[in-house]
């Protein structure tokens, strides 16, 4: 079942300089889908629009059935927070709250009892290999740190679509490795459907498909990878 459809999506920037040029895309609950190409190709303009925080100039998009560019302000930060999980590359992380603090952030508003949601936030740095750090603050962590803690507030509240933007690019392969193995996993065992930018080839084979994007244009979609590549062998 389609969960994210594109059609003919148009952006142009303050600078009347075209990003997007007539996308059409279609992803399927569960997908994992991976962006490549190179700068200026619309990777990030594209994951912005998915996340609500840019407005295609024409065309439409779908997200689990609803318009985001229909809803107010109020509509759209309740959506995203219900369904949506992002991680961009600056990470949006508060500098003032420990590791745990930020992780935490997301449910804050949910009916989880804090003992639960601590629970939750604890599992996901376990598993990120991060969990002394949950007393931290921001400025002692490396750039590989603070990306695991990106991706896991990104996580905590199993989001129906996760979108990514270069999750890895910090992280040493055998890391990568272990958190694309980490998202596949969520992938098919909660239903998330997962878009990430990403370009180190060496991890495509986690990928349903590899949307490769040139000059605001999908130029081409590879599909049917195998998860036993030896590229991922740690």
């Amino acid at each position: 079942m389609s969960i994210i459809t594109c059609n003919q999506v148009v952006k142009v920037s303050d600078a009347e300089k075209p990003l997007l040029n007539g996308i059409d895309l279609e992803i399927d609950e569960e997908e994992f889908i991976m962006i490549s190409g190179p700068p200026g190709a619309g990777k990030s303009t594209l994951l912005s629009i998915l996340g609500g925080y840019l407005t295609p100039t024409s065309g439409s998009v779908s997200i689990l059935g609803k318009n985001l560019f229909q809803m107010n302000a109020f509509e759209k930060a309740k959506f995203r927070r219900e369904n949506l999980g992002v991680v961009f590359q600056n990470g949006r992380l508060i500098a003032s709250l420990t590791v745990l603090e930020n992780i935490l952030v997301p449910l804050l508003s949910s009916n989880q009892s804090k003992k639960n949601s601590t629970f939750k936030a604890l599992n996901v740095l376990n598993y990120m290999g991060i969990e002394e750090k949950k007393d931290s603050y921001l400025d002692e962590l490396s750039g590989a740190e603070l990306q695991l803690v990106s991706l896991s507030r990104a996580l905590i509240n199993e989001p129906k679509v996760l979108l990514l933007d270069e999750p890895t690019q910090f992280l040493d392969h055998q890391t990568g490795v272990k958190v694309m193995t980490y998202l596949r996993e969520m992938a098919i065992d909660h239903q998330i459907t997962i878009i990430s930018i990403l370009n180190d080839v060496r991890l495509f084979p986690f990928a349903s498909r590899v949307i490769r994007m040139k000059s605001g244009r999908v130029v081409d979609v590879l599909g049917d990878f195998l998860i036993d590549s030896p590229f991922l062998r740690i």
